[in-house]
């Protein structure tokens, strides 16, 4: 019973951590791509990242689930 409860835990962990890193991956690449596209200093490309990065840990909240 115990050993089953530690590995549902670290299974949790793992999946936590794994959208953690896709998340702060996709934020990354998105603040990457606007910077290389020149759109830093543009307040509504903040709101495109912030739309595209939610649907995209979304998707992969879906795809860890």
């Amino acid at each position: 019973m115990i050993k089953t409860m530690a590995v549902i835990k670290t299974a949790g962990m793992a999946k936590h951590v794994a959208r953690t890193v896709a998340y702060h991956g996709i934020k990354r690449a998105g603040i990457k791509a606007a910077g290389f596209l020149g759109l830093l200093h543009n307040p509504l490309s903040w709101v495109i990242i912030a739309i595209i990065g939610y649907l995209a840990f979304r998707l992969v909240g879906k795809l860890i689930k």
